[in-house]
This record gives structure tokens, sequence and C-alpha cells, in this order.
């Protein structure tokens, strides 16, 4: 009780300062724009940025809105999307004429260079500590954009009672605090939702996971980055069915975009889980309605959470071993106490371990590894591009 009260007076002083919590995220093109979000006492209605690229050029205006939090929170979240950007550049940005300059990176069209990316989930449980560990080994990755899976701040309760907004304001604060790259950047944030983003985890409808809606709208999308790589995000049963219009809306996704050279899926509870049981409603339905689409439209790779261990299965077609089928991976340890991980013939490597997942991309190779807290390489794993 004593750290949460101090870190209330600690949060309070800062936003009472008109120092905002910021994070960055895409709607959009990730090469040509970057939505600037920020979290602010609820008196601060000012929508205005100012921003240009490092290079010199004059400071321009960009103007957004915002939208006060749930629950009666005496905060609002701001939100400004920034387009016409220029693809592999820097950014600075402000708020008003303050003399606080944050930076961001715009994505590159293509793949001239490999691209590294981190992911995981199961963020930030009940230690703090625990948490900040893993973004800072993160960050030291030098990774272009993180991406957290679900379950990322544990604040909404199993049943009734308020969800608990102290859990976000943390989260956000050590994540802008720490989460930037090698040149001081901010590294955009992308998510998809947790059973504990939701109350009542399975089958709930939007209205309760409105701490996640307020700050992220979607549960289900997708992103392209140029031609390169794209990203499917799903809700796995909290507040979006699998079966039926999302599985319709997976079909449509995968089929348009096909000519990806990297193709990912990213949702929370496991197909192929190490820890849960594989015969458990959301696992069932995943492997019978979205595996199929996975296998048919060849995705490059899945990561999966919600089990708090670390695993990689083999390739996979029609739930047992094969080199032309798809790779699940991950099992979400980001900033939660590990488990031991079960056996299972799927599995190719599993560890009790608090981990993330770093991801490279290039022209001719996907490589994945698996560090823990202290950047100690856990287990690899490559892919050669088909046709190279």
């Amino acid at each position: 009780m004593q750290r949460f009260f101090l870190f209330f007076l600690l949060l309070g002083a800062s936003l009472a300062a008109e120092e905002p919590i910021v994070y960055l995220s895409w709607k959009h093109d990730p090469t040509s724009t970057m939505t600037v979000q920020w979290i602010t006492k609820k008196s601060d209605t000012k929508d205005l940025i100012s921003y240009k690229k490092s290079d010199g050029s004059q400071w321009r205006d960009a103007k957004g809105s915002h939208q006060p939090l749930p629950a009666s929170t005496p905060y609002v979240v701001h939100k400004v999307e920034l387009t016409g950007l220029q693809p592999n550049s820097t950014y600075n940005f402000r708020f008003g004429n303050k003399d606080k300059v944050l930076s961001f990176k715009t994505m590159p069209k293509d793949l001239s260079s490999p691209i590294r990316f981190i992911t995981g989930g199961d963020a930030y449980h009940s230690n703090l500590k625990r948490f900040e560990a893993m973004c800072k080994q993160a960050a030291k990755e030098n990774p272009r954009f993180a991406i957290i899976g679900g379950d990322i701040a544990y604040a909404a309760p199993k049943k009734g009672g308020k969800e608990n907004w102290t859990k976000w304001q943390e989260f956000f604060t050590s994540w802008y605090k720490i989460m930037r790259d090698k040149e001081g950047c901010l590294i955009p944030l992308l998510v998809t939702i947790g059973n504990h983003e939701v109350t009542g985890a399975f089958n709930r409808s939007m209205k309760e996971a409105p701490f996640y809606y307020s700050f992220f709208e979607k549960s289900m999308y997708d992103l392209s980055f140029g031609s390169y790589l794209h990203l499917t995000f799903l809700d796995s049963g909290h507040t979006q069915k699998i079966p039926g219009k999302q599985t319709d809306w997976l079909k449509k996704t995968l089929s348009k975009n096909q000519n990806h050279m990297h193709r990912f899926c990213i949702y929370h509870v496991g197909a192929y889980p190490t820890y849960h049981s594989e015969s458990s409603a959301p696992c069932k339905n995943i492997r019978k309605h979205w595996v199929p689409l996975f296998e048919k439209y060849k995705v490059n790779g899945c990561f999966e959470s919600h089990d708090h261990a670390y695993k990689r299965t083999h390739p996979l077609l029609n739930g047992k071993k094969n080199e032309k089928g798809v790779v699940y991976l991950g099992d979400g340890s980001w900033g939660v106490k590990p488990r031991k991980p079960k056996s299972h013939p799927y599995l190719a490597n599993k560890a009790n371990k608090q981990q993330a997942l770093v991801v490279e991309i290039s022209k001719q190779q996907r490589k994945f590894w698996a560090v823990d807290t202290r950047g100690k390489m856990i287990d690899y794993y490559d892919q050669a591009v088909k046709g190279t």
C-alpha cells in the first residue's frame, strides 16, 4: 500500500506539473504516420503538439482530440495522428511551446536493411521491478517497435468491482521512462487484448474492458509495413467471439495480404499452450477456426501468451510436426513470475524463464531469439525466406 500511495503522489505531482505520460502507436501506415497519445490531468484539454523532422526543418502544429478515462478517473487521454511523414526518418515533437522535446522514428518502406522488433505478453502483473527489468533489456535490443500480446497491466477484476486504473498508470509511466531506443527515440507500442483487461475474462462485451478500449481502441486489427511485413492482431475470446465474424475477418485479412514477405499473427490465449490445458474452450476454438487459416495462408509465425512460460513449437500442420507448417512462439512471461511448462509433443523448446522474443526480418531470413532480463539467450530459431 505504501508503494501505491507513493506512486500516486509522484504521478499526481508529475501530471499537475503538466508532464504528460506519452505512448506511441499506429492506426495506419507505419511508414508515413505516427499516433501520439498522452495522459494528463482532466483540466488539461489542450490537444496540440508541434513536430518536425530532426534535420532542422520548421515546427508544424497538429491538433487531435481527447476523452476522459472511465469510471470518473480524473485524467484524460489525448490522441493526435501525424500523417504525411517521411519513411525511415526521425521526428521531434513537443507539447505546445514547452522546452522538452521527444523523438520517434517512422518505419522504412522496404527491407534494404534488417528490421528488428520485440514481442511478449503478460507484462505488468504485481512486481514493478520485474516488469521494468524486462523493459530495460527489451530497449537494449534496439527494436523499431514492441508488441504486448495481452494481459498488459492486470487491471481488471475477475468479477465485479472497479478496474484498478493505477495499474495502467504504473504500466504507462514505466514504459514511457524505459522504452527508448539507442538514440533516445520512443519505441511504439502495439497490443492486443488479454483476459486481465476484461472484467470476467472471457465472452464479455467491450463495455467490460473500458480502460483497454480507451487506450487502444481495437482488439482485432491489422497493419501493413510496406510490402515486407504484415501483422494481424486478434481477440482470443475476451470481447469478440472466436468463431463467426472474427474468423471471417481473419480469412479476408490473410487472403488479401499473402504477398507480404513476412506475416505474423498475435493473440493472447495459445492454440498450443505449455501450462494451461489444451482442451480449454479458447484453445480448442483457436485450433478449430484460426489454425486452418494460418496454415492455408502460410503464416510465418504466431505469437501467443497467457501461460507465463517460454515456448517454441515445431512447425505444425494439422497438429503434427511438418516443415511446411506454422511455428507458435512466446507464451507470455514479460513481467510475470514464470511457470514450469509441461511436456507436449508439439514443443520444440520450452523454459521456465521470464523472457521476451526478439524478431529480426530481412530479405533472406527471419530470426527469432528469446532473451531473459540479463540479455542471456534462451532459445534461437531461424527461417529462410522462400525463394532465397
